[in-house]
């Protein structure tokens, strides 16, 4: 039975490996599941058995960066970082995804009204392809309740309302950004994103 999920987990790992080289050698559209197939050296079954489709495996590829970005904030907290800097991580984390990604960064905020939906879908729910996981605001009210606890920043308002208002400034600096042609660099809008959440637009 180990054996068999250790299986499994390699396959999903390899499908998701090879649409990432192929993404960025190709571009996401001019890939097609065929090519992820056969990169993976696979049968198209098996992918269909991991993944509904490409967009799919898209929207798993980012929420892998999310994952990790959330494990590196509060790796950071929890080895002695202050709450800005635990939430700086995960910017600069979820940026540099979208740096080093811009065409699929295009393709998600780009579409977002479609996309969106179906990323929540695989971020709360059990799927073929990843287990669930907390939703991202709960995560990020975690790293918000320890600094409210030490008093670096402010308690009058619940930790979860104030993560959904950061989630919120990150996924539209990002939409805006790609809407923009992508000119610029995404950390730096993300940090005065980051900036303005904290420190607010009082003089």
């Amino acid at each position: 039975m180990i054996a068999k999920t250790r299986k499994k987990d390699e396959t999903r790992r390899s499908i998701l490996a090879s649409a990432q080289s192929l993404f960025k050698q190709k571009g996401y559209e001019a890939t097609s599941v065929d090519e992820i197939v056969q990169a993976a050296d696979l049968v198209k079954g098996t992918f269909y058995y991991h993944f509904d489709s490409k967009e799919q495996v898209l929207l798993n590829l980012r929420y892998l960066a999310v994952i990790e970005a959330v494990e590196a904030s509060i790796a950071s907290l929890d080895s002695g970082a202050t709450a800005r800097d635990a939430l700086a991580v995960l910017t600069e984390k979820l940026g540099g995804w979208s740096q080093d990604n811009p065409d699929l960064a295009r393709v998600f905020y780009g579409r977002s009204a479609v996309l969106m939906p179906q990323q929540m879908q695989v971020q709360a729910q059990s799927t073929k392809s990843l287990p669930a996981s907390p939703p991202l605001a709960i995560k990020i009210a975690e790293i918000i309740k320890s600094g409210q606890k030490s008093g670096e920043l402010r308690q009058d308002i619940d930790a979860l309302t104030l993560a959904e208002h950061f989630i919120f400034m990150l996924f539209h600096t990002q939409m805006t950004w790609v809407a923009q042609g992508q000119k610029d660099k995404i950390a730096t809008r993300l940090a005065l994103c980051l900036d303005i959440l904290i420190r607010g637009i009082g003089t």
